[in-house]
């Protein structure tokens, strides 16, 4: 249902700063930089980019982290996707070899909505498009994510050129919310609010919360998440 609320848990944990993170398997500190432009579009490779509470950010057609890309998110940060479908269509991807790092508070939610919802329309669901996470987990799908060779994953080292890890990490999701997500980018297709795409078992995913989809809530491919409690 639209207003389903699911919370997954995983085995690794991160820890958050303010603007650097050290990154747990090598030692190195991540220097993070906010950008001024608050619209997100295009490509953003081997980047780290900071988005703050302090003003509203906006995602324009596709943005997508590639390569060792690092986007942290802080606690009360809201995040609105424009109205568009097909090649107009907004949402945000994580990349194999990219981390996602949005650690919201029970009191302060991360939200991922709409346009329309932050500028005070009335809200619909397929206001703006969707959310995908992908990971090195194995994943024998017969082609990458909507058809573009960036967004392939791993599989016995065949497809997406590398090593499928079970444990691997794409960051945290924590106190999420995905508010009026779905829009279409191909005509005839169901696109969920959130995706994960061979995501591994070193992500953490908790307290994640999906309200007016326009089609399933979480769809999921390859998934190697260990535990997952509570849905309701």
């Amino acid at each position: 249902a639209a207003s389903d609320v699911y919370k997954r848990q995983a085995s690794l944990l991160f820890t958050a700063c303010t603007t650097a993170d050290e990154e747990p398997t090598t030692g190195t500190e991540i220097q993070y930089e906010t950008p001024t432009d608050t619209t997100l579009s295009g490509d953003y490779t081997d980047t780290n980019i900071l988005l703050t509470a302090d003003k509203t950010w906006y995602i324009q057609g596709r943005a997508a982290f590639l390569g060792e890309s690092n986007l942290k998110i802080e606690a009360g940060t809201t995040i609105a996707g424009f109205e568009g479908t097909g090649p107009n269509t907004s949402y945000l991807v994580i990349s194999k070899d990219a981390k996602i790092h949005a650690e919201g508070t029970a009191a302060k939610p991360i939200i991922f909505t709409s346009y329309d919802a932050v500028e005070g329309y009335p809200e619909s669901k397929g206001q703006w498009g969707f959310l995908v996470i992908i990971g090195k987990a194995g994943n024998r799908q017969v082609s990458p994510f909507i058809g573009d060779s960036q967004f392939s994953t791993c599989s016995d080292g065949v497809e997406g050129g590398c090593a499928a890890e079970a444990n691997h990490s794409s960051g945290t999701l924590r106190y999420v919310e995905i508010r009026n997500a779905g829009s279409a980018i191909h005509q005839g297709n169901d696109f969920n609010s959130l995706n994960f795409v061979g995501v591994g078992s070193g992500t953490t995913v908790d307290h994640l919360k999906v309200v007016n989809a326009a089609y399933d809530c979480l769809a999921v491919w390859g998934l190697s998440l260990i535990h997952i409690s509570e849905p309701t």
